[in-house]
C-alpha cells in the first residue's frame, strides 16, 4: 500500500514539471548567443619591392703621375748655390797687387764665404808663392805680410809660404770659426824691402782647416783656393 502511494506521488510530480516546461517555453533554456559571422579581412597583398641593386661606391681615380697632371713639387732655391768649398775672394785695387821695391805696402782683403754645408771649428788663410822666378825669388825680394787685427787695432806680421806644393797647409796655424752660411772678411798688406827688376807672378790664397792631427792629408786641410795676381817693381 505504501509502495503504491509513493509511486503515485512520484508521478504526478514528473507530470506536473513537464506541463511547467511546456507552459513557459523558452523561459527554462539560457539563450543562445547570437551568431557573429566573422568575415574574414582581405589581406591586401603585398608586393615586396623589387631590391635595388646594391651601390658600390667606387674610389675616385687616382690621376696618374704624368707631366700633365702632377707638377713636381718646387724647392726653395738657395740664395747662392751650394758648394763643396769655401770660396775665397781676395781683392786688390784695379784687381792685381802692384808692389814696388822699397815702397809703400799695398793692401788686399780676403774674403772667406762658407757657402757649403759644413761648420768649420777652425778655418785660417794661408798665402804661399812659387819659390822658382824668372829673376830671383821671394827672399830675394825682402817680401814682407801684415794682417790687420781689428781687436788690437794694429797690424801683425802674416807668413808667406815659399813654396809650389801644399806646404802652406801644414804650415799655416790659428783660425776661427766659420759656420755654414757666414763669410768674414780679412785685411792684409804686402810690401818688398829690396828693388829687383819687374816680375809679374801669384799669390796663393788658402782657406786652410787647421787644428787637425798631423796625419791628416793635404785634401782634409784645403776647405777652399783663390789666387791674385802680382807685379812686383812696377815702373
Amino acid at each position: 500500500m505504501r509502495r503504491a502511494v509513493v509511486f503515485v506521488v512520484g508521478a504526478a510530480l514528473v507530470v506536473g514539471l513537464t506541463a511547467c516546461g511546456e507552459k513557459n517555453g523558452s523561459a527554462g533554456k539560457v539563450p543562445e548567443p547570437p551568431r557573429v559571422t566573422v568575415t574574414p579581412s582581405v589581406t591586401p597583398s603585398v608586393t615586396a619591392p623589387t631590391a635595388s641593386p646594391s651601390v658600390v661606391a667606387e674610389p675616385s681615380p687616382t690621376p696618374s703621375a704624368s707631366r700633365s697632371s702632377v707638377k713636381p713639387s718646387a724647392s726653395p732655391s738657395p740664395s747662392r748655390p751650394v758648394r763643396t768649398q769655401v770660396t775665397v775672394v781676395p781683392v786688390a785695387k784695379g784687381g792685381r797687387l802692384v808692389v814696388r821695391g822699397g815702397g809703400a805696402a799695398q793692401e788686399f782683403s780676403v774674403t772667406l764665404r762658407n757657402d757649403t754645408r759644413r761648420d768649420y771649428a777652425r778655418l785660417a788663410v794661408g798665402l804661399a808663392m812659387e819659390p822658382n822666378w824668372e829673376e830671383g825669388g821671394p827672399a830675394d825680394w825682402g817680401l814682407r805680410a801684415e794682417r790687420w787685427d781689428p781687436a788690437a787695432g794694429r797690424w801683425r806680421a802674416a807668413d808667406i809660404v815659399v813654396a809650389g806644393d801644399v806646404a802652406v797647409l801644414y804650415q799655416t796655424v790659428g783660425g776661427t770659426a766659420l759656420p755654414r752660411g757666414a763669410e768674414r772678411t780679412i785685411r792684409y798688406r804686402i810690401k818688398a824691402t829690396g828693388p829687383r827688376p819687374v816680375v809679374s807672378t801669384w799669390l796663393a790664397v788658402d782657406a786652410v782647416v787647421t787644428g787637425l792631427p798631423d796625419e791628416a792629408p793635404a785634401e782634409a786641410r784645403l776647405a777652399g783656393h783663390g789666387r791674385l795676381p802680382v807685379d812686383i817693381n812696377a815702373r
